[in-house]
């Protein structure tokens, strides 16, 4: 499913400009009633979004927004237009402005802006193109366009989704002024969430041109939790009317301390004048810096959003995997059966989980990693799972932050006759990064469940499934000792639904902040083998002799059961059925697995005596 567009932030220019706009729409009352829409032919996906602009009240910026599809059924280009009433331009020196967002960065929405002298009657009318975005990005910017050519006319403005099979733009705060001379914005700046201590960390960001005049100048600084500004002027540039710059201050910050640091940036006197609109000129952002000699290897774990009756999620499945395949990180695959309705493996914890969608909806398929807000256009950690390369992006950059926690789970035994779990769970924080909102969750995942899924054909198998927990869902907290060890006893009981042979337990090390879905970021995880083996059948009293090895495998891999096998089925980390031998006829197998890529796989057998299943891993 594609997504719901996050939260995005920014403001009105303040009244310093009032008396230069001529008009202004904020769609505070809907679209106005006298002005023009004409649709297409084409079908969206939303049935909201079925006419050809609509209003809608938590999208905007801040809100509410006027938005226009263009994810059709079948797939089609969106001819979708929103027309002004008619008005004069009085003078030189008028724009026409408006906010976009395209719904999310995987399918960026675009849109033109026409003008007509005649009439609104037909798209004919409009015969001068004044801003064309083919493809605008998912947090709110400005675009306008120069109405010079019109002085003295009486005109109309046309604002016209025209992309293809993409999602929808969103658009705000239309308006007619006149701009300031001399105006340079603020509009990002950001820091990496840790810093090594005794390394230069790079002050940069983006200033955009607000003046109508090309921006040759303009003064930067920062300050530190603070302190006295470092100043520096940026010259030598020529930045066109509504153009950005990236920037880099010439003096990075440094530190031989570990602590918080919160740095203030400001940018200011756009060609050597007095900016008049302050208040889009200062962005915070804070990084925690930290001795690399502190660190520990970091096991991420990877949370998608999935169910069966989702008919995008075998493709997702399939570039998650490609993605973790491709990508050499450390990172656990936990499968959360929500987002998109439920379905049989449905758990409670899924259900609760969609906490880190942090909006009113949500969809499937979705991921996180490592509960960690890495998207500024999601309101949440929560994201699309975009392409490949923008998931192993994503990993990267996750599994790349520090940890400080060990997490080990040798100590933890499960007991086949009684189901009950026990032992300790231990390990050490290596710095003091833990607080009264540290939580340990014991989850068990479920592996090899054939069920039917939208989307995809035949026998499709489950991994990774998340079906219980044995903490609270949201984990328990952790008692740590002054040295940084802790000790986690365990106990419970694995629910009589699941069957031990295809269950492990994973553990994750987190924060929690119950109204804040932005702090609740993993900082370590670790996973148990399989529970129990030799294997039980499926719904089979007696049990099936399983063996299979060389596990790990590259080429071949041998399968021994103590009974005639009928059938095997081997199936890779999507569920998808890789091999298939349906007249075996022995005891005994080879698979040649060398056409198989790095993974874990699903080995099962039938026999007479029943089924039975193994995990193994390939690797290359």
């Amino acid at each position: 499913m594609k997504k719901v567009l996050l939260v995005l932030v920014a403001c009105l220019l303040a009244s310093t400009l009032s008396a230069q706009v001529l008009w202004s729409e904020g769609f505070s009352d809907g679209i106005p009633t006298t002005w023009t829409m004409f649709n297409d032919n084409n079908i969206s996906h939303n049935e909201y979004q079925r006419d050809a602009w609509v209003v809608n009240q938590s999208l905007g910026n801040p809100a509410p927004a006027v938005v226009s599809a263009s994810w059709f059924d079948p797939a089609g280009v969106a001819d979708r237009w929103l027309i002004t009433d008619s008005f004069t331009v009085p003078d030189s020196g008028y724009f026409f402005e408006l906010e976009a967002a395209c719904y999310e960065a995987a399918y960026p929405d675009g849109f033109m802006v026409k003008v007509s002298t005649t009439d609104r009657e037909s798209r004919a009318a409009f015969t001068t193109t004044i801003i064309n975005v083919p493809a605008a990005t998912a947090s709110f910017e400005k675009y306008r366009g120069s109405l010079d050519a019109f002085i003295g006319q009486t005109i109309y403005i046309a604002v016209i989704q025209n992309s293809n099979d993409m999602n929808f733009i969103v658009c705000d705060n239309f308006k007619v002024y006149i701009p300031a001379q001399n105006d340079v914005d603020l509009v990002s700046f950001a820091l990496p969430s840790y810093a090594a201590i005794n390394n230069n960390l790079d002050i940069t960001g983006t200033v955009k041109n607000m003046g109508v005049q090309d921006l040759t100048s303009f003064d930067l600084t920062y300050s530190v939790n603070g302190g006295t500004p470092i100043a520096t002027t940026i010259s030598g540039i020529n930045i066109q009317s509504n153009g950005t710059y990236n920037f880099t201050h010439d003096v990075p910050f440094f530190t031989d301390a570990a602590g918080n640091y919160e740095i203030t940036v400001t940018v200011s006197n756009p060609n050597g004048v007095t900016d008049p609109t302050p208040e889009f000129n200062t962005l915070s952002a804070s990084t925690i810096a930290y001795d690399p000699a502190t660190t520990v290897t970091r096991t991420s774990v990877l949370e998608n959003f999935t169910t069966a009756v989702c008919q995008y999620c075998p493709a997702g499945h399939d570039r998650i995997h490609s993605a973790l395949e491709n990508t050499s990180v450390n990172t656990i695959w936990v499968c959360h059966h929500a987002g998109f309705y439920t379905d049989a493996l449905t758990c409670p914890a899924n259900e609760a989980y969609m906490f880190f969608y942090n909006d009113n909806s949500s969809y499937a398929p979705a991921m996180m990693v490592d509960r960690y807000h890495g998207d500024p256009a999601e309101p949440g950690p929560v994201t699309g799972v975009g392409d490949v390369s923008t998931i192993s992006q994503y990993l990267t950059e996750v599994n790349s932050l520090p940890s400080f926690v060990t997490l080990n789970l040798d100590n933890l035994n499960y007991n086949p006759d009684t189901r009950a779990f026990s032992g300790t769970v231990t390990g050490r924080f290596t710095n003091e990064v833990w607080n009264a909102n540290t939580r340990l969750t014991l989850m068990v995942l479920e592996d090899s469940n054939v069920t039917t899924q939208s989307g995809a054909t035949g026998n499709y198998m489950h991994f990774n499934a998340c079906r219980a927990t044995l903490t609270d869902t949201w984990g328990d907290p952790l008692t740590v000792n002054a040295d940084g060890t802790y000790t986690y006893n365990v106990s419970g009981t694995l629910p009589a639904n699941l069957k031990a042979w295809r269950c492990r337990v994973v553990a994750i090390i987190s924060n929690y902040n119950s109204s804040d879905p932005n702090d609740c970021a993993v900082m370590q995880a670790a996973t148990t083998a399989n529970l129990n083996a030799p294997y039980v059948g499926i719904g089979e009293a007696n049990e099936v002799s399983l063996n299979v090895y060389p596990n790990p495998a590259t080429d071949y891999i041998n399968i021994e059961a103590g009974s005639v096998i009928n059938e095997v089925r081997v199936y890779n980390p999507m569920g998808q059925e890789v091999y298939t031998n349906n007249n075996v006829n022995s005891e005994n197998l080879i698979v040649n697995m060398q056409d198989m890529a790095t993974g874990m796989y699903m080995v099962t057998i039938r026999t007479d005596k029943g089924v039975a299943s193994h995990r193994i891993s390939v690797v290359r």
